[in-house]
């Protein structure tokens, strides 16, 4: 729920802040943050190499939602989807792999 979350407040930051520049900032630091998190918070459950996929996740995500910021109904459908989608891969994921332990 966290990736989720984030997701959606570095989207609404990027499209407020940092609307002419990069979009690549904005993903390394949510990949950063979100790792920092994971160690942090969570005791080191969040890998460097999952925080790395999901930075470049929020890179493809970012970009998608720069390129439609004029198109409100694309741009609201890409912020919601695209936050959940991986929660929704995560929930899948943990769901396979408890029917696989019984």
């Amino acid at each position: 729920m966290l990736p989720s979350l984030l997701l959606l407040i570095f989207g609404k930051l990027q499209d407020y802040i940092g609307r002419n520049g990069p979009v690549w900032p904005w993903a390394l630091s949510y990949g950063l943050f979100l790792g920092l998190v994971g160690f942090v918070l969570v005791g080191g459950e969040m890998s460097p190499i999952a925080a790395t996929a999901f930075g470049f996740y929020c890179w493809a995500y970012l970009i998608l939602l720069r390129s439609w910021r004029g198109k409100r109904p694309k741009w609201l459908a890409v912020y919601w989807f695209g936050a959940l989608l991986p929660l929704a891969i995560v929930w899948i994921s943990f769901m396979v792999m408890q029917r696989s332990f019984l």
